[in-house]
């Protein structure tokens, strides 16, 4: 037993099921519940306790703790980001098409109607809805009576990949 003593052995950490270790080449026995022989295994061996090199189990898990609330954190703060980005590329491209498809749609002679459809391969997911009605303007009386009434019309982007959708109104005239 005095080799044990001497060198390192994790005997005190199960007092009751102890088995043999070997060491450096040498044998450690255990103790199988001898009575005479337990106050023996409850000693820590070799300075044990005494070692400041080492980290003990409570300062493990706090350091696991503090390292699993910076990864939620940081992985919240990378969906969030994730999210922010597809919301502003949506709020670069739909007002874009937007305005082309009203060009598009100013530079033709014939008046509007209520249609929809995509932009093809160049925008794929993005599509567009118009919908058009003749303008109502109650109050200015010059707006009211004119020979030949506004159209409203009401130009609706939308992304398929996810819920934005941008809404554009234009009022104007087309020969008829």
């Amino acid at each position: 037993m005095a080799i044990a003593r001497n060198c390192c052995s994790l005997s005190f950490l199960v007092p009751y099921r102890l088995f043999s270790f070997t060491l450096f080449g040498t044998p450690l026995r255990g103790i199988k519940n001898k009575k005479n022989n337990l106050h023996k295994a409850l000693i820590p061996p070799c300075g044990v306790l005494d070692n400041k090199h080492a980290f003990t189990l409570l300062e493990v898990m706090i350091a696991v703790s503090i390292i699993a609330i910076a990864l939620v954190a940081l992985f919240g703060s990378q969906s969030k980001s994730l999210s922010h980005a597809t919301e502003a590329h949506f709020n670069v491209v739909a007002p874009m098409l937007a305005a082309g498809k009203l060009a598009e749609l100013a530079s033709g002679n014939d008046a509007p109607f209520n249609d929809e459809g995509d932009f093809g391969d160049d925008f794929p997911g993005y599509s567009w809805k118009i919908e058009t009605d003749n303008a109502n303007f109650d109050s200015p009386e010059g707006l009211a009576n004119l020979e030949q009434p506004l159209q409203k019309v009401e130009l609706t982007v939308s992304w398929s990949a996810s819920k934005f959708s941008y809404s554009l109104t234009y009022y104007g005239r087309w020969q008829e």
